[in-house]
């Protein structure tokens, strides 16, 4: 079978998910990338928001979207409504756009682009809940 609507991780993370829930809602959860590289690009972003935000832009250059959008959910995921927030917001969204284009799976496509139209709007999953 060919990953057109599911995908091999998927199907890992079902047997998890069985008992704890499908989806956290939140578009960098959908094909992660592997927790050791996710820290290590994580680690960078603890200082100032500027250079979390500079640090995301830099790995979307590299080709590295999905480590990019763990680094940028440092500040997008943040409360409130400051600049910063607002540009870290934008940007996952671009990411989100970016990440539809690499994978195969539809159903993921629909998700990441469905999550971009939100954070272009200033809402997120939480909001339809």
């Amino acid at each position: 079978m060919t990953p057109n609507y599911g995908s091999p991780d998927y199907i890992v993370r079902d047997l998890i998910r069985e008992k704890s829930g499908w989806w956290d809602r939140n578009p960098t959860s959908l094909h992660p990338a592997h927790p050791d590289e996710a820290a290590q690009a994580r680690f960078y972003a603890l200082s100032e928001p500027e250079k979390i935000i500079a640090k995301a832009k830099a790995l979307a250059a590299d080709g590295e979207v999905q480590l990019a959008l763990h680094v940028v959910d440092l500040v997008a995921e943040g409360p409130g409504a400051n600049s910063l927030v607002q540009e870290a917001r934008l940007l996952k969204a671009e990411l989100c756009r970016l990440r539809a284009k690499e994978i195969r799976p539809y159903v993921s496509k629909a998700l990441y682009l469905s999550s971009a139209d939100l954070l272009e709007t200033d809402r997120s999953w939480k909001d339809l809940a």
